[in-house]
């Protein structure tokens, strides 16, 4: 019996052995070709109130799948194989207003890296967003005062609403990281988009390039002009920029007028923080000799006075732009604060026809008269826009805040589209230097204008410029508000028409 029972359960193994390698032989492994992504539920609707939101909600993710066929090499042409690579583009999109219920401290927290690039830091932020805890203050509390202006002028204000929140809908935007790369040298850089809310659906973001009409055949298509945003030498993670993100996107409809409601694509623009340093954390903040290294790097000119790596990272901000869902390729737009007034110069000399407007604010040029010459063009300007020459005398059309003020002087020039608003006071921006990129402005065909504040320092857009203890350096309600108002106008003249 016992003999009799050990041949059995050899017998059993035995069969047992051979199914399950029959199993595994009829097996077909395939790789898989797709991926199946599934939007995150959004913490937050176009109806919450911004500042009743968790500190840090789940993000609505999605990602965009772009698949690239290729045969293998490996098999015989007969028996080809076809695999597909997937690439894809991430984004986390959250309030654009988000950053207004973080404590200030919080956004000033230095964020270290170690060897490897990772971030060491007990902070919830990946990047160190401000100087100090009253610059973050400082820009926080004018952020907040135009929200709440904002919320009282819109049609859309929730009855009852007690903290003069904007409640998102018409004038709310929603904001998410966007890293993108210089072709040129392979740096990362680290930008941030801001749109209007609600962010469109997965299924528009799955192709890299648009239409280049401002509309297309579906009404509920229609495409937003695209706004580039240059960073100051404070680097791309500064509050001051979402800020100025957050209101040409939430105000845009005072400049590009309304779409339609229904477009999927909302109304207004959108909005790109360029990087021109490869700053993932806030690391210009406080470190100062990295920051002027990598300054110096991409703002000397070459042998040819040609800054090769600020062309490279223009590029790469103007591609990405153009790339983002709903954004009208031809109708492109740039403004510049402060360093960003070298990248505003070099896209002009890239003279790129989808560009219509640039602006820069308390714009620095030095080196410009280092540069390679350029020759001047005759006509119409090479920026994109027809009627009316360089040389251009007349003052019909000029925004009435230029005209009445008495603490600015401009220029000749009218229907522009480069517009240099400047400090008469700033130390930083030598007469020699602003005549230099002025001229060179004019020699490329541009129409451009100049508003020269006077008793205006460097930095006068931003309110934190009241706790910097340098005297190069101050805030001006007046030469701000009126710097604005003429930006918007370029915008609208060029961009929106």
């Amino acid at each position: 019996h016992i003999v009799l029972m050990q041949n059995i359960m050899v017998m059993v193994l035995l069969l047992r052995s051979i199914l399950l390698h029959h199993l595994l032989s009829s097996l077909v492994l395939t790789p898989s070709n797709t991926l199946r992504t599934t939007p995150t539920v959004a913490a937050f609707s176009p109806n919450t109130n911004p500042r009743k939101l968790s500190l840090f909600p789940p993000a609505v993710t999605f990602k965009t799948i772009s698949s690239e066929s290729s045969k293998s090499s490996l098999m015989p042409s007969s028996s080809s194989i076809t695999t597909t690579t997937t690439t894809s583009i991430c984004y986390s999109w959250r309030p654009g207003t988000d950053l207004l219920r973080v404590d200030p401290s919080t956004l000033s927290k230095e964020v270290v890296e170690d060897n490897d690039g990772i971030v060491a830091s007990s902070s919830q932020h990946r990047s160190q967003l401000a100087k100090d805890e009253d610059y973050a203050s400082a820009v926080l509390k004018s952020w907040r005062d135009e929200l709440d202006a904002r919320t009282t002028t819109t049609t859309t204000t929730t009855t009852g609403n007690d903290e003069g929140d904007d409640d998102g809908g018409l004038g709310s935007s929603v904001a998410s990281p966007y890293l993108y790369k210089c072709k040129m040298d392979g740096t990362p850089l680290h930008g941030y988009i801001y749109r209007p809310s609600p962010p469109p659906p997965p299924s528009s973001s799955s192709s890299s390039t648009n239409d280049s009409s401002s509309s297309t055949n579906n009404d509920n298509e229609k495409l937003l002009p695209g706004i580039i945003l240059f960073h100051t030498g404070a680097g791309p993670q500064d509050i001051f920029l979402r800020w100025k993100a957050d209101s040409l996107v939430a105000n845009a409809h005072e400049v590009f007028g309304n779409n339609n409601n229904n477009n999927k694509y909302g109304e207004g623009c959108i909005v790109l923080i360029a990087d021109i340093l490869g700053d993932s954390t806030g690391w210009a903040w406080h470190n100062r000799e990295k920051y002027n290294i990598v300054r110096t790097s991409i703002l000397v000119p070459d042998e040819d006075g040609e800054r090769k790596r600020l062309q490279g990272r223009v590029r790469a901000a103007l591609d990405a732009i153009q790339s983002q869902p709903g954004v009208d390729r031809e109708r492109i737009g740039a403004m510049g604060y402060c360093l960003g007034g070298h990248p505003i110069l070099e896209l002009a000399r890239m003279k790129n026809p989808c560009v219509k407007a640039m602006v820069t604010f308390h714009g620095v040029f030095d080196g410009v008269r280092g540069l390679s010459s350029v020759e001047r063009s005759s006509g119409s300007g090479s920026g994109g826009n027809s009627g009316g020459s360089s040389d251009s005398s007349s003052t019909e059309g000029k925004d009435d805040a230029i005209v009445s003020s008495t603490d600015s002087t401009t220029t000749t020039k009218s229907c522009n589209n480069v517009l240099v608003c400047t400090g008469e006071d700033d130390p930083f921006i030598p007469t020699e230097d602003l005549d230099a990129a002025m001229e060179m402005f004019d020699d490329l065909g541009y129409r451009s204008e100049m508003i020269k504040f006077e008793n205006t320092r460097h930095g006068f857009t931003n309110p934190a410029q009241d706790y910097n203890p340098s005297e190069a350096f101050a805030y001006s309600a007046d030469a701000c508000a009126k710097a604005w108002s003429a930006a918007l106008s370029v915008l609208k003249r060029n961009v929106v028409s």
